[in-house]
């Protein structure tokens, strides 16, 4: 497959379709998972074999987990900080031809 697959979104997508129908078609139906985070652990531990921790199951990527302590992040917002002005000398210059 060629190497700028994820260029664009409709490419990545077709890969990720491509890939995930080769897998369930080779790996047998009891060695797999098709495992979704919103499901909790159940599943998961059961095809590992270990027993279900008794757990809050963990939420640290969420998108308001992340959205809050990247708002929060001093390097973050001084990298935002920096892109911004980069991209505002770049359309400055563009605009000056």
């Amino acid at each position: 497959m060629n190497g700028n697959v994820f260029l664009s979104h409709d490419k990545a997508i077709k890969h990720m379709k491509t890939h995930n129908s080769n897998v369930i078609s080779v790996i047998p139906s009891d060695q797999l998972l098709i495992y979704r985070v919103e499901e909790g652990l159940e599943q998961l531990c059961k095809i590992l074999n270990k027993s279900i921790p008794n757990i809050t199951f963990p939420h640290l990527n969420d998108a308001l987990t992340f959205k809050q302590s990247y708002m929060n992040d001093d390097e973050l917002k001084g990298i935002k900080t920096n892109v911004l002005i980069k991209q505002h000398e770049q359309n400055i210059k563009i605009a000056d031809g």
